[in-house]
């Protein structure tokens, strides 16, 4: 039966999923702000497209008015666009993957202008070379905050869609998958850098866009990975403009 499901995984269509809006209470419309001169949502864009096992990158916006600005951006760069439900994460993905016809999703969000394809490929061979319903390295926190990997199937989401009853997990995507380890197997991988795990590399704070654009002007290749981001953030501790913000808790939103 493995060596079937296993070669069944071989023949996915992968995708990444960036979940991406315009509301934000500490930082409106942060994901089209730039970072050296690119907007952060083409920033990400730009990275996920250096994987070289996502065939597809799809941007999960909302349905709301405020949000049409994306969906315009999408069409003006040619970037796959869904908008869906602004309050059911679940359904939108679902859909999202429906429409654009995706097995294997790799969840991520406009949050995070430094999502390392690397990382994220690494987790993808992890996915198909076992038989995990979801492989991700945010369990234990080990990496930066910026830097999670999710990944799990459309059939597995649409599994969690099915059983989840509170407005919590609906909002969050995959929550009630990595909740649930008695429904799901699920597989967290570390990092090898030590101490790292306080590093913050998302943005929510003015202080993080700060960071955030520090840290990039001070990079010289395109494909860089978050080592490179370590070894700046320890030669040049300045950059670090975001240190004492405290991480809001993920059910604040």
């Amino acid at each position: 039966m493995h060596i079937i499901h296993n070669k069944m995984k071989s023949r996915l269509n992968i995708c990444a999923t960036i979940e991406a809006r315009m509301s934000s209470k500490r930082l409106p419309g942060k994901v089209l702000l730039p970072i050296q001169k690119v907007s952060m949502l083409k920033f990400i864009i730009s990275r996920l497209k250096l994987s070289k096992k996502v065939q597809k990158i799809i941007v999960a916006t909302t349905n709301r008015n405020e949000d049409k600005v994306i969906q315009n951006f999408c069409k003006e760069w040619k970037v796959h666009c869904y908008a869906g439900s602004s309050d059911n994460i679940i359904s939108r993905l679902l859909n999202a993957t429906h429409v654009f016809k995706s097995d294997l999703i790799v969840q991520t969000t406009g949050d995070n202008p430094f999502v390392d394809p690397k990382l994220i490929d690494y987790g993808i061979e992890i996915y198909l070379r076992n038989d995990y319903d979801y492989v991700c390295n945010h369990l234990k926190k080990t990496f930066p905050l910026g830097l999670e990997v999710k990944i799990f199937s459309r059939a597995t989401l649409a599994k969690a869609g099915k059983l989840v009853k509170n407005k919590f997990d609906k909002q969050h995507g995959s929550s009630f998958i990595y909740n649930n380890p008695k429904l799901f197997k699920v597989f967290n991988f570390v990092c090898k850098e030590k101490r790292v795990h306080d590093l913050r590399l998302t943005v929510d704070e003015p202080e993080d866009y700060e960071t955030v654009n520090q840290i990039v002007s001070k990079i010289n290749k395109k494909n860089f990975c978050y080592k490179e981001i370590i070894k700046i953030a320890k030669k040049y501790p300045e950059v670090l403009k975001n240190k004492k913000i405290k991480q809001k808790k993920i059910a604040d939103g």
